[in-house]
């Protein structure tokens, strides 16, 4: 007959391994006890990766243009949904011809045109409410800013036609010509 003094002498043998998983493999545990600091470029490096990423899978579905604005819903903690963009503006440069791509994956989305003072509309095509077109998986809808259009921020309204609740929103991110 075995003692339980001897049973509670030696942990079971998977112990070892268990604590380095968890060490490797939790957050916490790499820097729980540590000098760890923020990394000052970790919202630029993973904003941009992440990007990145709609991009990627936008291409898979339609041809975008590099300068690219995508439309989405995200959860809040209060179980309904933030409308957000990714970026939340979107800066060209003044003088150059510039396409850009608007994407959603949720719902077809319109773009209407909100002039502040005195603006003139900015791009090539002709002057209209910007409707999205099914293109795969995806929503989007293309445009190409003026190489002459003035500089300033132009801004725009979103309706996201989600069902069974749009989504509306009176001032879009801008297209800011610098």
């Amino acid at each position: 007959m075995r003692s339980r003094t001897r049973q509670s002498r030696s942990p079971p043998n998977c112990v070892p391994a268990l604590f380095i998983l968890a060490a490797l493999g939790c957050p916490g545990a790499r820097t729980a006890g540590t000098d760890a600091k923020p990394q000052r470029d970790y919202f630029d490096r993973e904003g941009n990766l992440f990007h990145g990423k709609l991009q990627d899978e936008a291409k898979r579905s339609a041809p975008i243009s590099p300068d690219t604005i995508a439309i989405g819903l995200l959860k809040n903690e209060h179980g309904g949904k933030n409308l957000t963009y990714i970026p939340s503006e979107l800066r060209v440069v003044y003088k150059n011809t510039t396409p850009v791509t608007w994407l959603a994956w949720d719902a077809p989305f319109t773009l209407k045109f909100k002039p502040r003072g005195n603006q003139l509309w900015p791009f090539e095509e002709p002057e209209a409410p910007i409707e999205s077109t099914t293109t795969g998986a995806i929503q989007s809808a293309r445009r190409t800013v003026r190489a002459d259009a003035d500089p300033g921020a132009y801004h725009f309204t979103v309706h996201l036609a989600t069902q069974p609740t749009p989504y509306d929103d009176d001032d879009c991110p801008p297209i800011i010509i610098q």
